[in-house]
């Protein structure tokens, strides 16, 4: 039972210390693991101007008799 016990303190001992130095990593120089920005300048540009009421209006207008026929 003591040599788990020894073994189990060891193990998270490392793993603590690995994820200690993969954090400081990572604090200390993100930019090795973003994506580069700076290539790509999308250009935005606006076709259409439309008022907002126009964009919700309806299409078609749907009606059904009592039969269920749709006119």
């Amino acid at each position: 039972m003591k040599i788990k016990n020894l073994i189990l303190r060891v193990s998270l001992s490392v793993l603590i210390v690995i994820s200690i130095v993969l954090s400081g990593l990572i604090w200390t120089n993100n930019a090795r693991f973003q994506r580069n920005t700076t290539d790509v300048t999308p250009q935005q540009t606006q076709l259409d101007t439309k008022n907002l009421a126009a964009v919700y209006l309806p299409t078609q207008i749907m009606a059904t008799t009592k039969q269920g026929q749709k006119i």
